[in-house]
Protein backbone atom coordinates (compact mmCIF):
# COMPACT_ATOMS: atom_id res chain seq x y z
CA UNK A 1 0.00 0.00 0.00
CA UNK A 2 1.31 3.41 -0.93
CA UNK A 3 1.66 6.05 1.96
CA UNK A 4 1.88 9.58 1.19
CA UNK A 5 4.08 12.13 4.03
CA UNK A 6 2.35 15.68 3.65
CA UNK A 7 4.39 18.75 3.22
CA UNK A 8 2.99 21.26 5.51
CA UNK A 9 4.73 24.07 3.07
CA UNK A 10 3.35 22.45 0.40
CA UNK A 11 -0.09 21.77 0.90
CA UNK A 12 -3.31 23.71 1.10
CA UNK A 13 -6.92 23.49 1.07
CA UNK A 14 -8.16 23.56 -1.90
CA UNK A 15 -11.01 20.73 -3.72
CA UNK A 16 -14.23 21.07 -1.17
CA UNK A 17 -11.63 22.05 1.73
CA UNK A 18 -9.56 19.14 1.91
CA UNK A 19 -5.75 18.81 2.31
CA UNK A 20 -3.70 18.71 -0.83
CA UNK A 21 -0.56 17.66 -1.03
CA UNK A 22 2.00 19.18 -3.40
CA UNK A 23 4.14 16.24 -3.67
CA UNK A 24 1.51 13.54 -4.81
CA UNK A 25 -0.83 15.84 -6.15
CA UNK A 26 -4.08 13.74 -4.26
CA UNK A 27 -6.13 15.36 -1.95
CA UNK A 28 -6.88 13.67 1.56
CA UNK A 29 -10.66 12.73 2.61
CA UNK A 30 -10.21 10.83 5.43
CA UNK A 31 -10.87 7.60 4.19
CA UNK A 32 -9.03 7.46 0.84
CA UNK A 33 -7.13 9.77 -1.10
CA UNK A 34 -8.73 12.05 -4.24
CA UNK A 35 -6.92 13.03 -8.00
CA UNK A 36 -8.48 16.20 -8.87
CA UNK A 37 -6.80 15.85 -11.78
CA UNK A 38 -7.99 12.80 -12.41
CA UNK A 39 -11.51 13.76 -10.87
CA UNK A 40 -11.57 10.49 -9.71
CA UNK A 41 -11.35 8.82 -6.27
CA UNK A 42 -7.62 6.73 -6.24
CA UNK A 43 -9.34 3.63 -4.66
CA UNK A 44 -12.65 2.43 -4.91
CA UNK A 45 -15.55 3.27 -2.42
CA UNK A 46 -16.70 -0.06 -0.91
CA UNK A 47 -18.65 -2.42 -2.77
CA UNK A 48 -21.71 -2.28 -0.77
CA UNK A 49 -21.88 1.36 -1.85
CA UNK A 50 -25.85 2.12 -3.19
CA UNK A 51 -26.36 0.77 -6.73
CA UNK A 52 -29.12 1.39 -8.93
CA UNK A 53 -30.01 0.63 -12.57
CA UNK A 54 -31.99 4.27 -13.20
CA UNK A 55 -28.14 5.82 -11.39
CA UNK A 56 -25.62 4.67 -13.96
CA UNK A 57 -22.98 6.57 -12.06
CA UNK A 58 -23.95 5.10 -8.61
CA UNK A 59 -22.09 1.79 -9.89
CA UNK A 60 -18.97 4.02 -10.78
CA UNK A 61 -17.07 3.39 -7.00
CA UNK A 62 -14.33 5.65 -8.01
CA UNK A 63 -16.69 8.96 -8.15
CA UNK A 64 -17.08 11.38 -6.04
CA UNK A 65 -21.03 12.53 -5.44
CA UNK A 66 -21.39 10.26 -8.45
CA UNK A 67 -19.86 12.69 -10.99
CA UNK A 68 -22.40 15.36 -9.22
CA UNK A 69 -20.53 17.86 -7.11
CA UNK A 70 -23.06 20.68 -7.49
CA UNK A 71 -25.69 18.94 -5.42
CA UNK A 72 -23.97 16.59 -3.38
CA UNK A 73 -21.75 15.90 -1.02
CA UNK A 74 -19.00 13.31 0.47
CA UNK A 75 -17.29 14.77 3.36
CA UNK A 76 -15.05 11.92 4.11
CA UNK A 77 -16.85 8.43 1.78
CA UNK A 78 -18.54 7.47 4.62
CA UNK A 79 -21.87 9.56 6.78
CA UNK A 80 -24.62 10.09 8.50
CA UNK A 81 -27.11 12.49 7.44
CA UNK A 82 -29.76 13.93 9.59
CA UNK A 83 -32.59 15.09 7.51
CA UNK A 84 -34.18 17.32 9.80
CA UNK A 85 -33.15 19.52 12.82
CA UNK A 86 -35.46 17.34 14.92
CA UNK A 87 -33.52 13.93 14.11
CA UNK A 88 -30.24 15.25 14.86
CA UNK A 89 -31.56 16.71 18.29
CA UNK A 90 -32.94 12.65 18.38
CA UNK A 91 -29.42 11.43 17.50
CA UNK A 92 -28.40 13.49 20.54
CA UNK A 93 -31.05 12.23 22.88
CA UNK A 94 -29.60 8.84 22.47
CA UNK A 95 -26.47 9.50 24.25
CA UNK A 96 -25.31 10.74 28.04
CA UNK A 97 -26.30 14.36 28.29
CA UNK A 98 -22.70 15.41 28.65
CA UNK A 99 -21.66 14.53 25.46
CA UNK A 100 -24.57 15.41 23.54
CA UNK A 101 -23.15 18.60 21.99
CA UNK A 102 -20.26 17.41 20.51
CA UNK A 103 -22.19 15.92 18.06
CA UNK A 104 -22.28 18.43 15.11
CA UNK A 105 -23.07 18.90 11.61
CA UNK A 106 -22.97 20.72 8.90
CA UNK A 107 -25.18 22.69 6.71
CA UNK A 108 -26.30 20.07 4.82
CA UNK A 109 -26.77 17.61 7.86
CA UNK A 110 -23.74 15.85 7.75
CA UNK A 111 -22.91 14.51 11.05
CA UNK A 112 -19.13 15.38 11.46
CA UNK A 113 -16.95 12.10 11.98
CA UNK A 114 -14.17 13.97 13.93
CA UNK A 115 -16.15 15.43 16.27
CA UNK A 116 -18.46 12.09 16.81
CA UNK A 117 -14.60 9.87 17.08
CA UNK A 118 -12.97 12.47 19.27
CA UNK A 119 -16.08 11.80 22.34
CA UNK A 120 -14.28 10.51 25.42
CA UNK A 121 -16.92 8.13 26.96
CA UNK A 122 -17.39 4.55 27.51
CA UNK A 123 -21.45 4.49 27.22
CA UNK A 124 -22.51 1.70 24.72
CA UNK A 125 -24.20 4.15 22.45
CA UNK A 126 -21.79 6.33 21.94
CA UNK A 127 -19.48 3.34 20.39
CA UNK A 128 -22.55 2.31 18.25
CA UNK A 129 -22.98 5.79 16.91
CA UNK A 130 -19.04 6.34 16.25
CA UNK A 131 -19.67 2.24 14.48
CA UNK A 132 -22.64 4.15 12.96
CA UNK A 133 -20.42 7.32 11.36
CA UNK A 134 -17.58 4.73 10.22
CA UNK A 135 -20.34 2.87 8.85
CA UNK A 136 -19.15 1.86 4.57
CA UNK A 137 -22.47 3.80 3.63
CA UNK A 138 -24.59 6.89 4.24
CA UNK A 139 -27.21 6.28 6.73
CA UNK A 140 -30.42 9.24 6.66
CA UNK A 141 -32.14 9.75 10.02
CA UNK A 142 -35.07 12.01 9.94
CA UNK A 143 -38.40 12.65 11.34
CA UNK A 144 -41.87 12.27 10.05
CA UNK A 145 -45.88 11.74 10.88
CA UNK A 146 -45.34 8.37 9.20
CA UNK A 147 -42.88 6.20 6.97
CA UNK A 148 -42.70 7.49 3.54
CA UNK A 149 -41.50 6.01 0.39
CA UNK A 150 -40.70 1.91 -0.58
CA UNK A 151 -41.82 -0.45 2.11
CA UNK A 152 -44.82 -3.16 3.00
CA UNK A 153 -48.17 -1.74 2.45
CA UNK A 154 -49.03 -1.96 6.49
CA UNK A 155 -46.24 0.31 7.28
CA UNK A 156 -45.95 3.37 4.87
CA UNK A 157 -48.05 6.09 5.36
CA UNK A 158 -49.30 4.55 8.41
CA UNK A 159 -49.02 7.39 11.07
CA UNK A 160 -46.80 6.90 13.80
CA UNK A 161 -48.85 6.33 17.06
CA UNK A 162 -48.74 6.20 21.36
CA UNK A 163 -50.83 4.79 23.67
CA UNK A 164 -49.92 4.93 27.46
CA UNK A 165 -51.22 2.22 29.59
CA UNK A 166 -53.08 4.92 31.78
CA UNK A 167 -54.92 5.96 28.83
CA UNK A 168 -55.52 2.29 27.72
CA UNK A 169 -57.07 1.81 31.06
CA UNK A 170 -58.71 4.52 31.23
CA UNK A 171 -60.24 3.94 28.04
CA UNK A 172 -61.49 -0.03 29.37
CA UNK A 173 -62.96 1.67 32.67
CA UNK A 174 -65.05 3.89 30.19
CA UNK A 175 -66.58 0.90 28.59
CA UNK A 176 -66.99 -0.38 31.61
CA UNK A 177 -64.61 -3.17 31.74
CA UNK A 178 -62.14 -3.67 34.28
CA UNK A 179 -58.28 -3.75 32.75
CA UNK A 180 -56.84 -6.77 32.15
CA UNK A 181 -52.84 -7.34 33.85
CA UNK A 182 -50.27 -6.71 31.61
CA UNK A 183 -51.06 -4.09 29.72
CA UNK A 184 -48.09 -2.38 27.83
CA UNK A 185 -47.88 0.84 25.76
CA UNK A 186 -48.91 0.94 22.23
CA UNK A 187 -45.85 1.72 20.47
CA UNK A 188 -45.61 2.11 16.69
CA UNK A 189 -42.81 5.36 16.44
CA UNK A 190 -39.67 4.08 14.40
CA UNK A 191 -38.81 2.45 11.31
CA UNK A 192 -35.69 1.41 8.84
CA UNK A 193 -35.66 1.26 5.62
CA UNK A 194 -32.99 -0.55 3.88
CA UNK A 195 -31.49 0.84 0.51
CA UNK A 196 -34.36 -1.24 -1.74
CA UNK A 197 -37.29 0.34 0.25
CA UNK A 198 -35.48 3.67 1.19
CA UNK A 199 -36.78 6.51 -1.51
CA UNK A 200 -33.02 7.87 -2.16
CA UNK A 201 -31.08 4.75 -1.93
CA UNK A 202 -29.71 4.97 1.24
CA UNK A 203 -30.41 3.18 4.49
CA UNK A 204 -32.95 5.66 5.86
CA UNK A 205 -34.48 5.82 9.60
CA UNK A 206 -37.81 7.70 10.21
CA UNK A 207 -38.64 8.45 13.56
CA UNK A 208 -42.50 10.14 15.04
CA UNK A 209 -41.87 13.50 15.20
CA UNK A 210 -43.79 13.98 18.43
CA UNK A 211 -46.77 15.30 16.60
CA UNK A 212 -50.37 13.73 16.38
CA UNK A 213 -50.35 10.11 17.32
CA UNK A 214 -47.02 10.53 19.25
CA UNK A 215 -47.81 13.81 20.96
CA UNK A 216 -48.00 12.50 24.59
CA UNK A 217 -44.79 9.81 23.97
CA UNK A 218 -41.83 10.81 26.31
CA UNK A 219 -38.75 12.48 25.18
CA UNK A 220 -37.19 8.95 26.53
CA UNK A 221 -39.77 6.69 24.50
CA UNK A 222 -38.26 8.51 20.99
CA UNK A 223 -35.10 8.64 21.96
CA UNK A 224 -35.34 5.04 22.33
CA UNK A 225 -36.53 4.30 19.13
CA UNK A 226 -34.19 6.40 18.00
CA UNK A 227 -31.44 4.05 19.41
CA UNK A 228 -33.58 1.24 18.40
CA UNK A 229 -33.88 1.69 14.89
CA UNK A 230 -29.97 3.52 13.79
CA UNK A 231 -27.89 1.39 16.68
CA UNK A 232 -29.53 -2.12 15.87
CA UNK A 233 -31.67 -2.00 12.76
CA UNK A 234 -29.48 0.54 10.42
CA UNK A 235 -26.09 -0.15 11.88
CA UNK A 236 -27.04 -3.91 11.37
CA UNK A 237 -28.33 -3.89 7.62
CA UNK A 238 -25.08 -1.16 6.26
CA UNK A 239 -22.81 -4.26 8.02
CA UNK A 240 -24.56 -6.63 6.10
CA UNK A 241 -25.63 -8.69 9.51
CA UNK A 242 -29.25 -9.91 10.34
CA UNK A 243 -31.42 -6.74 10.82
CA UNK A 244 -34.88 -8.10 11.34
CA UNK A 245 -36.75 -9.25 14.68
CA UNK A 246 -36.89 -12.74 14.33
CA UNK A 247 -40.48 -13.89 15.21
CA UNK A 248 -41.52 -18.12 16.12
CA UNK A 249 -42.76 -20.42 13.47
CA UNK A 250 -46.44 -18.94 14.78
CA UNK A 251 -45.79 -15.70 13.82
CA UNK A 252 -45.28 -14.37 17.77
CA UNK A 253 -41.86 -12.51 18.70
CA UNK A 254 -38.85 -14.33 19.10
CA UNK A 255 -37.80 -12.59 22.94
CA UNK A 256 -34.46 -15.27 22.24
CA UNK A 257 -33.75 -13.65 18.85
CA UNK A 258 -30.35 -12.10 19.12
CA UNK A 259 -31.85 -8.70 17.36
CA UNK A 260 -34.93 -8.66 19.71
CA UNK A 261 -32.55 -9.01 22.58
CA UNK A 262 -30.02 -6.39 21.29
CA UNK A 263 -32.99 -3.99 20.95
CA UNK A 264 -34.45 -4.72 24.19
CA UNK A 265 -30.90 -3.62 25.75
CA UNK A 266 -30.39 -0.29 23.60
CA UNK A 267 -33.88 0.77 24.53
CA UNK A 268 -33.60 -0.01 28.27
CA UNK A 269 -29.98 2.02 28.03
CA UNK A 270 -31.67 4.91 26.25
CA UNK A 271 -34.39 5.63 28.77
CA UNK A 272 -32.12 4.96 31.46
CA UNK A 273 -30.13 8.17 29.82
CA UNK A 274 -33.05 10.46 30.00
CA UNK A 275 -34.41 9.83 33.25
CA UNK A 276 -35.32 13.38 34.63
Amino acid sequence: MTTFTYDATKSVHKFTGKEHDGESGLDMFGVRYYGSSLGRFMTPDTPFADQHAVSPQSWNLYSYTRNSPLTLVDPDGQAVKAMTQLALERIRSTLPKEVRAQVTADKNGILSRSAVDAIKSDDTNVKALKQVVDSPRMIEVTTGKSVQGGGPKEIVGVPFDYESVASQQAKIKAAGFEPPSGLVPIIYDGYTQNQSLSPSGNTRVTVADGTEGTANEPIAELAAATAHELYVHALREVQGRPHEHELNSDGTYDSNGAVNQESQQVQDHTKELNKE
